[in-house]
């Protein structure tokens, strides 16, 4: 019996930001789906390839030899059987008995692959790690997140014990690249000892030589290349008009003269930004006239993917299809009931669309990747989560921008982008040729399009970056002078290494041509010419500085004394003032005084003096009045009458401190006595070339020794930049009782390194002072919530919904004056601290007390989607607050009864 779905709303299930807007200007009018000539014989050839047996290509069997006997780079284009030698490689460590890592950039496309391999080597051959999952851990071939893998690394180091594998594959290892997680891929390849096997399998990209060279030098074992361009399937770019007309992107010459023509007659090719929405179902009748369905949608937001939907309303997929598609989702639905009232069911089933973006729960793409995989949609509308590596592709990839918002501004997209979106066009075995649709609009720019396509992808850089969960974890397993080792490995500074030599040469030439000038001098190296000028320079920059300072403190002690009562002095400005007496406030001293000139400011009929600070009085005058005790405003304008200003004049300052005030500023008179003996004993007086090297500020000379400097600090900038950035994280960790001196953890700083968080030292510091110990499981939920979430949002809480705020208000204002101290020293110390909000915690909170879904989504207004991933990743934290199960075994306890309160439906792991 067929199963009734309900395709509407559920109660209560708002309709955020969905517009319904079918029918944009930019679209209006005459729209009839139409080919250009030139391509109506070639549509011709679209089809389903016959049936054969699978024959490897010749990279993928030159990749398994290789990876017999050395390291292997796969650079291949998305869909050309990369996939194939990694499960080929791991079969052959299976039959000799060893043991395979598989890591994967994201949980879903670990559970993919978990899923494959289990079918192709057994469930019991095959286990998970991905925090969320933690399944058969001793099995021979594991699949887990590069996250995941990176911390087995640090354990094994911590503990010296091997690592449990012979094989790492790791999968979109062009992710080496990405500004955020590159540092864990770097990470990653550093730490694996040389005797494991690595297969890195990556989109295609420019500079894989060089990251078999940086690998080589590294872990001592060769790492070779193969690099594959050809696809099984190749992609033919198309171009849409507004009128429904699709003609090729491009010819021989460059951009096809159709639309460069077209561009130009109609001003279009200032691509301005409208409001305009495309027509997306009408573009749909077009690709499915010409047989170009079914396709992937790669639209800028989240919003525009769901309003995509609405303009499809008029298609009707045809009844015995329906029936079959209607089938499957009510199988799919038996594993997830809770999304048998998903708002957007509707389109799924009646009009064979989908949308899947990061706003949706993880289940619903599932479904949504299930049935395109299957053949049963004809599109899926998706932002750039498809092309960072889910797993369905289409015969045809529809590309309405040629940019990307990248968290602050749109920008242009990047060569190797363009290839990952596009790559997802043209199904192996399913398709003969794939296609690439640019649809013309407000977003637009098929001149990029054209030349990113034709354009090989941009070299991957390092984007390794020093945290305080890596300090740790690193001083856990090694001495500061392993680390500095360790660091000096890094990718990072292998591709530092061309400008290191440039430095060098540079610096090596300066230094030849300084020694031609510097014959006969008495300095026998030219590192000996360097400091010595700079020694002599800074050090009478800085006598003069110490001299400046002691004579401003003896000016200042004689102010001290002598602006008594009545006293007359002039400000920096000239004025004239009468002081009422030296005063200290907040540790600052300051003389209270009245102006002789202008208006008399009073409060509450009594003279209201000025606080005048002793850095701005520069002259103490030699003549007094005599001020009556209770001075009156009256008393006061008569007396400033009476003053005669020209009779006054400055009184000298001191030269020298006198004997009895001479302690007060031992240790500076001691500073510029040693510095002076210093500057002495510089063998530079006498020098034959003193002139050449000290006189003269436009001295020839010393601006080559500039010269030279400036290299040599240049040189030692680029050697040095990740050990001084990890020796800043270093000493803040001892200055916080983390670390010790010597660069040893404390005890402290032992079971934080567990903490392989975002904000280690934050949840620590709440550990530490006892904050979580007294927390209930529900409340624990709620505070380490605000620490998972990376993004600001500026929410208010909908008041409607009936919860227990005031306890964690409570809890929260606690929390807050906990982490006072310590974020306020890394502020100082310039490190970057989150911006802690309490929506994340009032969400949590509340779901952890068994608030339902909907009601949860109403108290925040946040897409489910990203609820969803608050509560996976607070998930991941309460988890790491469970590693520490030997130093806090009741705090783990408790994180432990909070994580069973929150994995709940619809937030429960997919299997």
């Amino acid at each position: 019996m067929t199963k009734n779905i309900n395709i509407h709303k559920r109660p209560g299930q708002r309709e955020r930001r969905e517009k319904r807007d079918s029918s944009p200007a930019a679209y209006s009018g005459n729209f009839t789906p139409r080919v250009d000539r030139k391509l109506k014989k070639f549509l011709e050839g679209i089809g389903v390839p016959e049936e054969t047996v699978f024959v490897p290509d010749n990279f993928q069997i030159e990749a398994l030899e290789k990876i017999k006997n050395s390291d292997v780079i796969v650079s291949a284009p998305t869909g050309s059987g990369k996939t194939w030698i990694a499960a080929q490689a791991i079969k052959e460590m299976l039959g000799n008995g060893k043991r395979s890592w598989y890591a994967s950039p994201l949980k879903a496309l670990s559970n993919s692959k978990y899923q494959e391999f289990c079918e192709e080597f057994g469930s019991e051959q095959v286990g998970i790690l991905t925090g969320d999952r933690k399944e058969n851990t001793d099995a021979p071939v594991i699949v887990g997140t590069t996250e995941i893998l990176r911390n087995h690394l640090y354990d094994s180091m911590h503990v010296g014990e091997n690592f449990p594998a012979d094989l790492v594959v790791m999968d979109e290892a062009h992710y080496l690249g990405d500004i955020d997680r590159g540092v864990v891929w770097e990470e990653v390849m550093i730490y694996l000892p040389s005797r494991v096997r690595l297969l890195l399998l990556s989109a295609t990209i420019q500079n894989d030589k060089e990251i078999a060279q940086w690998l080589s030098a590294i872990r001592k074992t060769e790492c070779q290349v193969v690099h594959h361009e050809k696809r099984p399937v190749p992609i033919y770019p198309l171009y849409l008009f507004p009128n429904g007309e699709i003609v090729p992107l491009s010819g021989f010459d460059g951009i096809s003269p159709k639309i460069r023509d077209f561009l130009i007659h109609s001003q279009e090719n200032k691509f301005r930004r409208s409001s305009g929405r495309l027509p997306y179902g009408r573009i749909l009748d077009a690709m499915e006239t010409f047989n170009l369905l079914p396709a992937i949608f790669f639209l800028k937001s989240r919003d525009d993917c769901n309003s995509a939907l609405y303009t499809c309303s008029h298609r009707a997929l045809r009844e015995k299809r329906r029936q079959a598609l209607e089938r499957r989702v009510i199988e799919l639905l038996a594993e997830y009931p809770f999304l048998s009232n998903h708002p957007q069911l509707n389109w799924l089933v009646n009009h064979g669309v989908g949308a899947h973006h990061g706003g949706q729960i993880l289940h619903w793409k599932i479904v949504i990747e299930k049935l395109m995989n299957e053949g049963h949609l004809d599109a899926i509308f998706s932002t750039s989560t498809v092309a960072a590596g889910v797993n369905f592709p289409a015969r045809t990839v529809v590309l309405v921008q040629s940019d990307r918002f990248n968290g602050k501004e749109f920008v242009d997209l990047t060569a190797l982008e363009l290839h990952q979106a596009v790559g997802r066009a043209g199904r192996r075995g399913k398709d003969k040729i794939g296609f690439a649709l640019v649809v013309h609009g407000p977003f637009q720019n098929p001149h990029l399009i054209d030349a990113l396509l034709d354009s090989r992808p941009e070299p991957i850089k390092s984007q390794i970056k020093i945290n305080f969960s890596m300090t740790l974890n690193l001083l856990l397993s090694h001495s500061p002078s392993e680390v500095r080792e360790l660091l000096a490995q890094s990718f990072a500074t292998f591709q530092n290494i061309e400008q290191l030599r440039s430095l060098e040469e540079r610096r090596e030439e300066l230094m030849q041509r300084l020694m031609e000038k510097m014959s006969g001098c008495r300095c026998a190296t030219h590192d000996e010419i360097l400091f010595r000028v700079k020694k002599r320079r800074d050090g009478y920059q800085l006598l003069g500085r110490l001299e400046r300072r002691r004579r401003l403190f003896a000016e200042e002690l004689f102010k001290e004394q002598h602006l008594f009562r009545g006293k007359l002095f002039s400000d920096t400005k000239g004025r004239l003032y009468c002081s009422l007496g030296i005063k200290m406030e907040n540790g600052v001293m300051f003389c209270e005084c009245l102006k002789i000139k202008g208006s008399i400011k009073t409060r509450a009929a009594d003279i209201r003096p000025v606080k005048m600070p002793l850095s701005r009085i520069k002259h103490v005058l030699n003549g007094a009045l005599l001020l009556p005790d209770n001075l009156g405003v009256e008393e006061w304008a008569e007396i400033r009458k009476s003053i005669d200003t020209e009779q006054y004049s400055p009184l000298p300052y001191p030269r020298h401190i006198e004997k009895e005030h001479e302690q007060k500023f031992a240790a500076l008179s001691e500073e510029i006595k040693t510095l002076d003996k210093e500057l002495r004993e510089l063998p530079c007086k006498g020098c034959s070339h003193f002139a050449l090297c000290h006189e003269g500020k436009k001295n020839h000379f010393i601006k080559m020794v500039d010269k030279v400097r400036e290299a040599t600090d240049a040189l030692e900038e680029a050697r040095t930049a990740l050990w001084k950035e990890f020796a800043r994280h270093l000493n803040f960790l001892v200055l916080n009782g983390f670390a010790t001196e010597a660069g040893t953890l404390t005890a402290d700083g032992q079971w934080a390194a567990q903490l392989r968080l975002d904000q280690p030292l934050l949840i620590a510091e709440l550990i530490r002072k006892g904050i979580l110990n007294d927390l209930k499981p529900e409340l624990l939920c709620g505070i380490i919530a605000p620490f998972v979430n990376d993004k600001f949002r500026d929410l208010d809480i909908d008041d409607s919904v009936a919860w227990d705020r005031s306890s964690l208000a409570a809890a929260f204002a606690r929390m807050k004056r906990a982490l006072e101290d310590l974020i306020t020293l890394k502020k100082k110390y310039g490190f970057e601290v989150p911006i802690v909000q309490f929506w994340p915690a009032a969400a949590l909170y509340a779901w952890a007390c068994g608030k339902s879904w909907e009601e949860v989504l109403q108290l925040t207004a946040v897409d489910e989607g990203d609820m969803a991933m608050l509560v996976f990743r607070t998930a991941d934290n309460l988890r790491q607050i469970i590693s520490l199960e030997g130093t806090h075994p009741g705090l783990a306890g408790k994180a432990r009864d909070a994580l069973q309160l929150i994995l709940r439906e619809p937030v429960i792991i997919p299997t």
